[in-house]
């Protein structure tokens, strides 16, 4: 008991150190840090920049600390800042949802929006089935997909983004640009998929082929994609190890485009399985080389591990996923 005692006084302590604080101070703060522009961010809160300004001038006195510094296109977070935006934003969305969310989720009258990160592929092949379900058994239910970036960590712990669905490259040598997932975070892997090469109907190379072979492969032109425009794939890597490089004549950022090319020229591209029957007058044909699978993988923060709601739409992604 007397443990308990310990605690609940230093969780009053803690709290009691709250008393005093504005809470529209906070949310001037996310809005400047989120827009990086002291006038953007008071036209996203609904106040005047000099308002704005002076809610700058209190949080500064409050944490002793310059915060945002200007810079040519706006502001510059100091350390401090930068420390404090994602238990800030945390914190708020934490708040924001304690009071307009019941205690029970029933999928059938929720209007809860669920916000994804994932990859061009997820919002092309897995958003429809989601969809389906969604109109089905959860008509009031909404889904915003944001691309997959670097900060998903960030955004996870910040509670910006509730679920990550990431292509985790099952290699033991992963590319350094490769999304690297921390083990604080929850993980499930639902699917995993291989590769395939992809050509149109009659490509006059292989229009009577069943297979690629290696030789034939690197003669061909290829398409590769790359959301940054650089650097060798993960089957430059596998035809190195053999000694041999394609011809890469195109560089795209996302598989649509990839497969609209393909469609329409004699390049080849070597993509998911997951892209067969996607695009009309397409067809697919084995990869020469050993390539290490991808697994199809939701991300989640732990604090959201037996939330209802998130439990809920993690088995739907699931399912679809598996399904679709």
């Amino acid at each position: 008991m007397k443990y308990a005692l310990i605690i609940m006084s230093s969780v009053h302590d803690e709290l009691d150190q709250l008393r005093g604080i504005d809470l529209n101070l906070l949310l001037a703060f996310d809005a400047v840090a989120r827009a990086r522009n002291v006038t953007t961010a008071a036209r996203t809160v609904g106040v005047t920049q000099s308002a704005m300004s002076h809610a700058l001038r209190r949080l500064r006195a409050l944490f002793d600390d310059a915060l945002f510094v200007r810079n040519a296109k706006g502001v510059s977070l100091t350390p401090r800042a930068e420390a404090l935006v994602v238990p800030v934003r945390a914190g708020l969305l934490a708040l924001s949802r304690a009071m307009h969310e019941p205690a029970a989720f029933d999928p059938a009258t929720s209007t809860r929006t669920f916000v994804v990160a994932s990859v061009d592929m997820f919002t092309w092949v897995g958003a429809p089935p989601i969809m389906g379900q969604l109109a089905a058994v959860a008509p009031g239910v909404g889904l915003v997909i944001r691309n997959l970036g670097p900060e998903l960590v960030a955004e996870l712990e910040s509670g910006e983004v509730e679920l990550g669905v990431v292509p985790v490259l099952e290699d033991p040598e992963p590319f350094d640009r490769a999304l690297q997932l921390t083990g604080s975070l929850r993980q499930a892997v639902v699917l995993r998929d291989g590769y395939r090469c992809f050509v149109r109907d009659g490509h006059p190379a292989l229009e009577a082929a069943t297979r690629i072979g290696r030789r034939m492969f690197t003669q061909l032109h290829h398409v590769l994609v790359s959301p940054s425009g650089k650097g060798p794939g993960v089957v430059d890597r596998a035809l190195a190890k053999a000694g041999l490089e394609r011809h890469i004549r195109l560089r795209v950022p996302s598989f649509p485009a990839a497969l609209r090319a393909v469609a329409h020229s004699d390049l080849v591209l070597t993509g998911p399985t997951a892209l067969e029957g996607l695009a009309p007058g397409v067809r697919s044909l084995p990869v020469p080389v050993s390539l290490p699978k991808h697994a199809i993988t939701l991300v989640w923060h732990p604090r959201l591990h037996e939330d209802p709601a998130h439990r809920w739409f993690r088995g739907l992604v699931r399912k679809a996923l598996r399904d679709g």
